[in-house]
């Protein structure tokens, strides 16, 4: 599902900015975090559950964001990017009903990197949090319902 109005990019860093100042957890992601990644987009692309050598299990996704913006010459262009993120065992379960496709969502999470079997390094994010987001009201620009959105 995707929605006709973008947020340009300044106003969601913006609203990044505002949640770090905001979500401090215990042993979670929080203000002095550097590593840390908030994400807001679409689920797809999930996969079946898979596990590690360490007997780990674990469950990957791709996160899309679309962005719409004018080029130099004034045409509007839309653009995908699509992240990879991975959720680790109780994880799994407890998100389960909220990672579907086509789903909007916001992820909270940690940059980590691997090397493939092929020692080509690749990037993905481990996943603190997920919150689901709502669509937003006819008159708003932005869902701020987040913002008070209780763990599950």
């Amino acid at each position: 599902m995707y929605y006709k109005e973008y947020v340009t990019s300044s106003f969601i860093i913006h609203l990044i900015l505002i949640f770090f100042l905001f979500y401090k957890e215990e042993g979670k992601l929080n203000s002095l975090d550097f590593n840390g990644v908030s994400l807001i987009g679409n689920v797809a692309n999930i996969s079946e559950i898979k596990t590690l050598p360490n007997g780990k299990k674990y469950r990957l996704f791709d996160l899309c964001q679309n962005s719409k913006y004018k080029n130099s010459i004034g045409e509007d262009v839309e653009s995908q990017s699509y992240y990879c993120v991975r959720l680790y065992d109780e994880q799994i379960e407890k998100y389960d009903s909220i990672i579907t496709k086509g789903k909007w969502i916001h992820i909270i999470g940690r940059l980590r990197n691997y090397l493939n079997k092929d020692m080509v390094k690749k990037t993905y994010i481990a996943v603190d949090r997920v919150l689901e987001m709502q669509p937003k009201k006819d008159n708003e620009i932005f869902d701020y319902d987040w913002l008070n959105a209780p763990d599950l």
